[in-house]
Protein backbone atom coordinates (compact mmCIF):
# COMPACT_ATOMS: atom_id res chain seq x y z
CA UNK A 1 0.00 0.00 0.00
CA UNK A 2 2.59 2.51 0.68
CA UNK A 3 4.60 1.55 -2.57
CA UNK A 4 1.46 2.24 -4.58
CA UNK A 5 0.42 5.17 -2.43
CA UNK A 6 3.77 6.92 -3.26
CA UNK A 7 4.06 5.94 -6.84
CA UNK A 8 0.94 7.48 -7.10
CA UNK A 9 1.66 11.02 -5.31
CA UNK A 10 4.58 11.21 -7.30
CA UNK A 11 3.22 13.86 -9.97
CA UNK A 12 4.95 14.99 -12.59
CA UNK A 13 7.43 11.69 -12.75
CA UNK A 14 9.86 10.93 -15.96
CA UNK A 15 8.66 8.53 -17.94
CA UNK A 16 10.79 6.24 -16.54
CA UNK A 17 12.18 6.02 -12.87
CA UNK A 18 13.29 3.79 -10.16
CA UNK A 19 12.68 3.79 -6.21
CA UNK A 20 14.72 2.72 -3.53
CA UNK A 21 12.67 1.13 -0.72
CA UNK A 22 13.40 -0.47 2.58
CA UNK A 23 11.84 -1.99 5.76
CA UNK A 24 12.72 -1.32 9.02
CA UNK A 25 13.12 -3.32 12.01
CA UNK A 26 9.33 -2.45 13.03
CA UNK A 27 7.87 -3.71 10.27
CA UNK A 28 7.83 0.13 8.37
CA UNK A 29 7.85 0.20 4.68
CA UNK A 30 10.31 3.42 3.48
CA UNK A 31 11.06 5.37 0.70
CA UNK A 32 14.54 5.58 0.51
CA UNK A 33 15.63 7.90 -2.79
CA UNK A 34 14.01 8.23 -5.89
CA UNK A 35 16.20 8.17 -8.90
CA UNK A 36 16.12 9.65 -12.30
CA UNK A 37 16.49 6.29 -15.45
CA UNK A 38 18.81 8.39 -17.26
CA UNK A 39 21.13 7.70 -14.16
CA UNK A 40 20.23 3.96 -13.56
CA UNK A 41 22.31 0.64 -13.63
CA UNK A 42 21.46 -2.19 -15.08
CA UNK A 43 20.70 -4.37 -11.67
CA UNK A 44 19.83 -7.66 -12.92
CA UNK A 45 17.66 -6.64 -16.10
CA UNK A 46 17.52 -7.97 -19.06
CA UNK A 47 19.43 -6.05 -21.92
CA UNK A 48 16.13 -5.44 -23.57
CA UNK A 49 14.80 -4.49 -20.75
CA UNK A 50 17.34 -2.19 -19.88
CA UNK A 51 17.68 0.09 -23.11
CA UNK A 52 14.06 0.56 -23.37
CA UNK A 53 13.68 2.04 -19.84
CA UNK A 54 16.93 4.35 -21.12
CA UNK A 55 15.80 4.93 -24.41
CA UNK A 56 12.40 6.07 -23.38
CA UNK A 57 13.87 8.71 -20.90
CA UNK A 58 16.43 10.03 -23.35
CA UNK A 59 13.46 10.35 -25.51
CA UNK A 60 12.06 12.36 -22.94
CA UNK A 61 14.92 14.62 -21.97
CA UNK A 62 16.00 15.25 -25.63
CA UNK A 63 12.18 15.64 -26.70
CA UNK A 64 12.10 13.24 -29.50
CA UNK A 65 9.20 11.35 -30.47
CA UNK A 66 8.31 7.69 -29.21
CA UNK A 67 9.14 5.12 -31.71
CA UNK A 68 6.08 3.89 -33.97
CA UNK A 69 5.15 0.32 -32.46
CA UNK A 70 4.39 -2.09 -34.91
CA UNK A 71 1.85 -4.96 -34.02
Amino acid sequence: KVMKAAVEAFTGQPVAYAMDWGVTSEGRTLLVETNDAHSLGNYGLRGPDYCAVITARWRELMGVPAEKQWA
